[in-house]
C-alpha cells in the first residue's frame, strides 16, 4: 500500500554517482552498543521527526570514511528501512520490517573493513510526540 511521506532534503549536499548497485538487503539486527569515545567518531547528524507527520524520510549526508553506522534513538520510533549509498555507488538497504524501537544506539552496519559513506536516507515515523534520530559513523 503507497504512504504518503515528508521528504527532507540532506542538510549536506553530497554528490552520489549515477549508477547504483544494490546489495541483497540485510535485516536489522536490533544490536544495542555503548556510544563511542568522543575520539572514535567521525561524524554524526540528526532530525526530529514529530508524530503528526507520519512517515518522514530523513536524509543524511555524510561524505566520510568509518568502520561502522550506528543509531540513536531517542523517543520511540517505526522505521521501515535506511539506505546506505557507499562511495563506490554501491547500495546497501537495512530492513527494519516495520517494527518499533525506542531510546537507546544500535549498531545499523557495520564494515569494519572501513568504507566511504555518502549518504544515509532513514524512512520513519514517530510513535512518541516527538522523536530524535542521530546517525553516527565510527573510526
Amino acid at each position: 500500500m503507497p504512504r504518503a511521506v515528508v521528504v527532507r532534503p540532506a542538510r549536506t549536499t553530497v554528490v552520489v554517482g549515477t549508477s547504483l548497485a544494490y546489495l541483497s538487503p540485510v535485516v536489522f539486527a536490533a544490536a544495542v552498543v555503548a556510544r563511542p569515545a568522543r575520539d572514535r567518531l567521525v561524524w554524526e547528524d540528526s532530525e526530529v521527526i514529530f508524530r503528526n507527520q507520519d512517515w518522514v524520510e530523513c536524509n543524511f549526508g555524510v561524505d566520510n570514511r568509518g568502520e561502522a553506522l550506528l543509531l540513536e534513538i531517542q523517543g520511540r520510533v517505526q522505521i521501515n528501512f535506511a539506505e546506505v549509498t557507499f562511495g563506490n555507488n554501491q547500495v546497501q538497504v537495512v530492513d527494519f520490517q516495520d517494527r518499533p524501537h525506542h531510546n537507546g544506539i544500535y549498531t545499523l552496519l557495520d564494515f569494519a573493513d572501513g568504507r566511504q559513506v555518502k549518504t544515509v536516507r532513514v524512512l520513519a515515523r514517530s510513535r512518541s510526540p516527538e522523536t530524535r534520530l542521530t546517525v553516527l559513523m565510527r573510526k
